[in-house]
């Protein structure tokens, strides 16, 4: 069990000092926007300018889904083995955790599309 309450603990800790390194970057970094462009171009000039940023952003946050698919699959394999234990909606934890990985899985992809998509764009300018 206290191996699960770390992984909890590991799993908030994360999710805090990334907001942390967020909330930093943007405000040591500010976004200026220019006149006559896009949202979308004031966008993709600034986050262009921070290569892997938006990838290391991306990939953080998938890796921390993955990561919350242990803490209800160990507590379900803990708690199976006590006496008076009985769950009564199976198909929900095992949702819960497919849901959590495809996320996961999703944040990854996001994050290997945007490095490409930053690519392309400082290869053409």
């Amino acid at each position: 069990m206290k191996v699960i309450g770390w992984i909890g603990i590991l799993h908030v800790t994360i999710i805090i000092v990334w907001m942390i390194i967020n909330i930093v970057f943007s405000i040591s970094n500010p976004v200026h926007y220019i006149e006559g462009e896009t949202l979308a171009e004031t966008g993709i000039a600034y986050y262009s300018e921070f290569p892997g940023y938006l990838g290391m952003d991306h990939g953080s946050k998938a890796l921390i889904m993955l990561l919350s698919i242990t803490l209800p699959i160990g507590l379900f394999i803990r708690l199976k083995k006590t006496k008076n234990f009985s769950l009564t909606n199976t198909i929900g934890l095992i949702s819960g955790c497919l849901g959590f990985a495809l996320y996961g899985l999703s944040l990854m992809l996001q994050a290997t599309t945007v490095e490409y998509a930053f690519n392309l764009y400082n290869s053409s300018h």
